[in-house]
């Protein structure tokens, strides 16, 4: 997989070690989205893909939310995963004040203001 624009951790931690935490940014998945005019994604933890990956976008189609994916973390960074291009790109923000890590990490899937952006798109 090559990695596009990868920030490797945490904007205040850039020792690798725990830092803030950071999650999945819909909206800059978007951006991505309609710029390379991608019908299949995928959102993932880059240095944990295997664990937190999760099909977003397929066929064009808005996903439901699966099972399992995991799509916030205090050390490993979130991004968009072009399958057909093996290239993922960052995308990232910080969690707001008071807002839950683990429900960014496990319940947040495909917003409505990013699914509207989206769907004007496609």
């Amino acid at each position: 997989m090559k990695i596009i624009k990868i920030q490797k951790y945490a904007p205040d931690n850039p020792t690798g070690s725990w830092g803030t935490p950071i999650k999945f940014d819909w909206d800059k998945a978007v951006d991505i989205i309609r710029k390379k005019k991608l019908n299949n994604a995928v959102a993932a933890l880059a240095e944990d893909y295997v664990w937190s990956a999760a099909r977003i976008l397929d066929g064009g189609e808005v996903t439901e939310m699966p099972w399992m994916h995991f799509l916030a973390s205090e050390w490993a960074t979130p991004c968009l995963y072009d399958e057909i291009h093996d290239i993922a790109y960052e995308c990232w923000t910080t969690l707001k004040p008071g807002e839950d890590f683990l429900t960014a990490a496990t319940e947040e899937w495909w917003p409505e203001s990013a699914k509207r952006k989206l769907l004007t798109f496609i």
